[in-house]
Order: structure tokens, then C-alpha cells, then sequence
């Protein structure tokens, strides 16, 4: 209790709320602006207990440069008491000739985590992996021992023989083509958005596109609802989020492009 934790301002509200609230600790928000390419200031996380980090980054979309990894390499340095647990979920969910990298080619002293499910279309089993500090992993696995009973072996096997299709970085041929599916999609989203005169952060990762639509964010999604379209407001991320909106590209091509027709109708 007291605690400060460093949380990523927008940001999934499970950091703040979960991570910190939950547990009587103070969210600290690191504001993610345009301006600074949607990562944080790390001199205003100094003195947290705790610090997430997310690339790519959900509700954004954004991903980080190698630079600002090595710069989270020196505050790990510098800041010893601060465990920095990096939300690596959508790693894989990248597209082109782009690979996301992982913070751990920077430092060992850290903890990320990997989703599987997301990566074979298995969200619901809410699946993955932690990667990092042993003494960090000892605790996550001693706190998880006590929290819940794991996920099913089944679904455990399954993720395992998935990642044995890997071939060195190259997916196998399902996530590829998941891969494809799911850049189609963004790009519809994207150029649909920017065609309604709203400025898109065009990224090449995750499912989710984020765009500005300023002081009319209340209005347009209600809008949108009247349409038959659900967008998810940005504000719901954290108060660097309002003004803008997130588009998930989780529907069928057909379905997205429908939505997008009846928007732009």
C-alpha cells in the first residue's frame, strides 16, 4: 500500500485498476502523446515500485523503436527497486517486413509476457508466457499457485505444438495467413477512417486502430451506435486518450467494411 506504479497513460485499464488501485498503490500515468511517438517519459516514473510498458501497443497501436528500449535498459540500470513488466501480447501480431522487438535483447532484468492466444486465435483460453529476472519469475509462479489452477493442459499442448511450427522467426503458415487477414483488415480500417477526414495512427501491428477525432468523441460514438457500429472510446484508457477512438479489427472483412460504409454514410 502507497506504492507508486508507473502505468502507460492511454493505457489496458488493468495496469492502474488491477495493478495498482486493487492493491492501495498510487497509478502513476505516463502520458502517451503523439508528440513523443506514443512512449513515455521515463524520468516520470522515478520512485515507482512498478512500471508496465506495452508494445505494441494496445489501445494504440504504436510500436517502439529499438532506441527507446535501450533507454528502458538504462533506467532499469539506474532504478534498481523499479520491476519493469512489460506487456509484450502483441509481439507476433505484426505485419510487413516489421518484427517487433522484445525488451529482453536490451536487458535481462526485467519480466515480459508473451500471449499465445492471440497469436493462434485462441483468446478465450487466455493463454501465454513470462520471460525474465528468475527471482521475478519465482514470484509470479509462487503468486499464481495460490490465484488460480492454470490453464487447461489441452489448450497448454495445443500452444506448444503451435510453437513448434516455428522455423527459426517464421510462423507457420496458419499465423501467416492470419497475418495477411489481419493487415487487410487495418489497412480497410484505416483508409476508411483517414478518408472521413480523421487523423489515423497508421501502424504495422495489433488489431486495433486509433484515431483522433477531438472534442467530438462523445458524439461520434454515440453516433456510431445509432449506425450500428460499436467503437471504443478513448478516454476509457486514461485521460491522454480522450479525443480518441479505437477500431478493433477482430469482424470478418465483409463485416468491417459494412461498418465502415454505414460510418461514412
Amino acid at each position: 500500500p502507497g506504492d507508486k506504479v508507473g502505468v502507460p497513460d492511454p493505457g489496458y485499464p488493468v495496469y492502474g485498476q488491477a495493478g495498482a488501485i486493487l492493491n492501495d498503490a498510487e497509478s502513476v500515468a505516463l502520458p502517451l502523446i503523439p508528440e513523443k511517438g506514443f512512449v513515455p517519459d521515463l524520468n516520470n516514473a522515478a520512485g515507482c515500485k512498478l512500471l508496465f510498458l506495452n508494445y505494441p501497443n494496445n489501445p494504440t497501436g504504436a510500436t517502439a523503436p529499438d532506441s527507446f528500449f535501450k533507454e528502458v535498459a538504462e533506467f532499469v540500470e539506474k532504478n534498481p527497486e523499479t520491476i519493469v513488466a512489460h506487456d509484450a501480447a502483441y509481439s507476433e501480431m505484426a505485419f510487413g517486413d516489421y518484427h517487433a522487438p522484445s525488451l529482453l535483447q536490451e536487458t535481462r532484468r526485467v519480466i515480459e509476457f508473451h500471449s499465445m492466444s492471440k497469436l493462434f486465435n485462441a483468446t478465450g483460453y487466455r493463454i501465454g508466457f513470462a520471460a525474465g529476472r528468475p527471482e521475478l519469475i519465482q514470484a509470479l509462479a509462487a503468486t499464481k499457485s495460490q490465484l488460480d489452477s492454470g490453464a487447461p493442459v489441452f489448450i497448454q499442448r495445443a500452444m506448444a505444438d503451435g510453437l513448434r511450427k516455428y522455423d527459426g522467426m517464421i510462423p507457420p503458415l496458419e499465423v501467416r495467413q492470419n497475418l495477411l487477414e489481419y493487415q487487410r483488415r487495418r489497412e480497410l480500417v484505416e483508409a476508411s477512417l483517414s478518408q472521413m477526414n480523421l487523423e489515423v495512427l497508421k501502424s504495422n501491428a495489433t488489431f486495433y486502430v486509433w484515431a483522433k477525432v477531438g472534442e467530438y468523441e462523445t458524439s461520434f460514438i454515440e453516433n456510431a451506435l445509432e449506425k450500428g457500429v460499436i467503437l471504443t472510446p478513448g478516454r476509457g484508457f486514461g485521460a491522454s486518450g480522450s479525443g480518441y477512438i479505437r477500431v478493433a479489427v477482430c469482424q470478418s472483412y465483409d463485416r468491417i467494411q459494412e461498418a465502415m460504409q454505414r460510418l461514412m454514410g
